[in-house]
């Protein structure tokens, strides 16, 4: 988890409830796991649909050239990773 592959350790901690339930503290690990997870495919979305968004803007305001559609785009993705990570942290308080 410490390397941000929750998908991975739900898998593994799921593994690990399945075949010895009585784990230290597997089950608190798996409950924290989901969330980072939750969170980590949010943020992901949010980013991509930003970058939509902005190629979007891009297309209709008549940028046809690839190299501004990318630039807007990785724009699009910088400011939906800022707007997600402002929307987690309001969630969290």
């Amino acid at each position: 988890m410490a390397s941000g592959n929750y998908t991975g350790a739900v898998y593994a901690l799921k593994e690990i409830i399945k075949h010895h339930p009585e784990y230290e503290n597997a089950a608190q690990l798996l409950t924290s796991a989901r969330k980072q997870k939750r969170s980590q495919t949010f943020r992901l979305l949010i980013s991509l649909i930003g970058a939509i968004f902005f190629i979007g803007i891009g297309s209709m305001t008549g940028l046809h050239t690839d190299v501004w559609l990318l630039a807007l785009g990785f724009v699009g993705l910088l400011v939906g990773y800022g707007v997600a990570g402002l929307v987690g942290a309001s969630e969290q308080s």
